[in-house]
């Protein structure tokens, strides 16, 4: 996979927010994708330790919210997302965090790896 933007709109050393390129900062952020880019290849899927290790976390942080879900139409907005994504992997995995799709975009706790999409937070519809 060549790499997709040039532009260069990056803070290095940064956490994403909406003023950089998210494709940008995602190439200097992440040695993995970086490295598929410069050579061409396609984005490997990480480590089978870095998928156990990444599930804990999420699972524990999910798990301590009260096993919350997000709203069906946030769901189906998240995962229209990483199905048009150019990370999307076979049997429907985020090739960049190794997740599966379904799940993590149903748990509020999770948020996309590259920021196409973050934390849910309910809108407070009280006046």
């Amino acid at each position: 996979m060549a790499r997709p933007c040039n532009c260069e709109n990056v803070i290095p050393n940064s956490t994403w927010d909406e003023t950089q390129c998210r494709l940008c900062w995602f190439y200097h952020h992440n040695d993995r994708v970086r490295k598929a880019w410069d050579s061409n290849a396609s984005v490997e899927m990480p480590s089978t330790a870095e998928q156990m290790g990444s599930f804990v976390s999420s699972a524990a942080k999910w798990a301590f919210s009260g096993c919350k879900r997000v709203p069906l139409e946030v769901h189906q907005e998240r995962m229209r997302t990483c199905v048009e994504c150019e990370f999307l992997k076979e049997e429907n995995r985020c090739g960049v965090c190794g997740c599966f799709i379904k799940t993590k975009t149903s748990w509020v706790t999770e948020k996309c790896p590259i920021g196409k999409w973050s934390f849910y937070e309910p809108r407070n519809t009280e006046h």
